[in-house]
């Protein structure tokens, strides 16, 4: 084993997801935010930026979609860590997180 604990949450919008991070952050090592969850790349790299704000430590890694014309561009902005796109599949996202994200 890696090591990694996992848990699962979807969350519809931002002040959901907000919610869940600040009743879990002290837990939290690295989150992974699905780029067209909360609608327009604006309103995520605002959420991207609110977890910053929240729990800094927090690592951030964006699975962004192919519909987005600017690749990487969350990372570019210094809203997260890392991206893959969306059809890296769990295999290269839990390698990324493995070698990447600070596990506490």
């Amino acid at each position: 084993g890696s090591g990694l604990g996992t848990e699962l949450a979807c969350c519809h919008t931002i002040r959901e997801a907000l919610g869940l991070v600040l009743n879990r952050c002290a837990d939290l090592d690295a989150v992974v935010v699905e780029t067209d969850l909360f609608g327009t790349p604006e309103e995520t790299a605002d959420f991207c930026f609110s977890l910053r704000r929240l729990a800094p430590w927090v690592w951030v890694l964006a699975l962004e979609s192919e519909m987005w014309e600017d690749d990487g561009m969350l990372l570019k902005l210094g809203a997260c860590d890392f991206f893959l796109p969306q059809a890296a599949g769990p295999l290269r996202l839990h390698e990324v997180l493995v070698q990447n994200a600070p596990m506490s």
